[in-house]
Formats: structure tokens, C-alpha cells, sequence
């Protein structure tokens, strides 16, 4: 059982793991009895007092440090998609990109990665097939006249249509051309940015209908991330 002393590194830490805790073992009951030597009955209040000064120091550190933390992956974030940005400039591909970025919920990531992942898209002969290859349309099970459709097929490209369902989330709220939305296509022709708010409004009416129906939200979601994808005009 304690063959794991053998190894000499891991017996030095596991003994000073030993000497820390009798260490703090020892200053607690120090304190304990400093406590009532100051204050008599009143030991407990001054002890409880003291750990939570000490409990309070310990947070402050653990929260700057997280913060800390949260601040270098936000820089990060940022360095990867400015590096996105610049590599988008001299894609072939770099239009279609602009283009998607008109729809509510795709940004230029989203964009970027749902191209990157479909490649040209006028190989669909009709946005049916992109649902279809995308792995968004229910599964069917027929027999004769009966015909039962199951869950999502999932059998296309997870990447894009993990994509496409995060973007769905957007659609949740009702329809408006905010300034971060307005800003990402305010370049593109009137013709494509009214392709944009069309797809918004009827998507946003969409999921409110499904949610009010009763359907999952799961399911929901699902829908609206199908009929985005319908959306890029085959």
C-alpha cells in the first residue's frame, strides 16, 4: 500500500505535504488561544473574524488571477482573428465570405469556416442538397405509405453545421439591425443586405412560432440552422 514511497521525489512531497498541514494545524490552535487570551468569551468572534480576513485575501488573489487568465485568452482570440481577417484578403473565396456575413449570426469566423469547410457552393444544385450534405434534415424511416422522420442525420460536416447552429442561437431575439450587425455589411450591395434582413426577419418569426408550439428548443435551434443554410442562394 505504501510502495509509492519508494520513490525518493515523491517522498519528499508527500512529507512536506505532512509538515504543512501540522504547520497549519499548529498556528490555528496558536491563534485559537491567542484569541481567548485577548478576548475571553469573545475567542470565537475574534478567530472567525481573522479567518475571514484571511479567506477574503486568498479570493482577491484567486479572482485576479482568473481574470488575469480570461484577459490573455481574449488577447489571444483577438490575435487569431485579425490573423483570420488577413488571410481572408487574398482568398479566392473572400467575397462569398463578405457575403454570408449580411445573414444575423454569422461573423467573419463563422463565415470563414463554413466556407473553408463547403468550398464552392454553387456545386449544390438546389440548397436542399446543401441541408442534406450539411447533415441538418431529419432522418426517415418509410415502410409503404407510412413514412416517420427520426433526428437529424448528423452523416454531413460537423464543423460547418456546428457553425450554422451556433449562429441559429442569434435568432432568438427579435429582429433589428443593431450596430455590430449593421457594421459587418455595410460594404455589400443594397441587393445582398436586403437578402440579409429578409432571412432575419423570417427566421426570427420561425423560431418564435416553433418555441410557441411547444417544440425542444434543441429542435428548434436545429430548424433555424437548416433553413440558414437554405439561405445562401443557390
Amino acid at each position: 500500500m505504501l510502495s509509492f514511497l519508494a520513490d525518493r521525489t515523491y517522498r519528499h512531497l508527500f512529507l512536506a505535504q505532512i509538515v504543512a498541514l501540522l504547520g497549519t494545524g499548529l498556528a490555528t490552535i496558536a491563534l485559537g488561544l491567542l484569541a481567548y487570551d485577548l478576548s475571553g468569551e469573545r475567542a470565537g468572534l475574534v478567530l472567525g473574524t481573522i479567518f475571514t480576513i484571511k479567506m477574503v485575501a486568498y479570493q482577491q488573489i484567486a479572482f485576479e488571477e482568473l481574470k488575469r487568465a480570461i484577459d490573455q485568452i481574449e488577447a489571444r482570440i483577438a490575435t487569431l482573428d485579425q490573423t483570420i481577417e488577413t488571410a481572408i484578403k487574398s482568398w479566392h473565396f473572400a467575397p462569398v465570405v463578405d457575403a454570408l456575413q449580411a445573414l444575423r449570426g454569422i461573423n467573419t469566423t463563422i463565415a470563414a469556416t463554413v466556407v473553408a469547410e463547403i468550398g464552392d457552393i454553387t456545386r449544390f444544385e438546389n440548397p436542399r442538397q446543401l441541408m442534406a450534405w450539411l447533415g441538418l434534415v431529419p432522418s426517415e424511416h418509410s415502410s409503404g405509405s407510412n413514412i416517420r422522420r427520426g433526428r437529424l442525420t448528423k452523416t454531413g460536416n460537423a464543423l460547418a453545421r456546428t457553425m450554422l447552429v451556433e449562429a441559429g442561437w442569434s435568432y432568438r431575439h427579435p429582429p433589428k439591425e443593431g450596430h455590430p450587425y449593421l457594421k459587418r455589411p455595410a460594404h455589400l450591395p443594397q441587393q445582398i443586405k436586403d437578402i440579409g434582413w429578409k432571412a432575419q426577419t423570417r427566421l426570427c418569426n420561425r423560431y418564435r412560432h416553433l418555441s410557441r408550439v411547444g417544440k425542444p428548443q434543441p429542435r428548434v435551434i436545429a430548424a433555424i440552422a437548416r433553413e440558414l443554410a437554405g439561405s445562401f442562394g443557390i
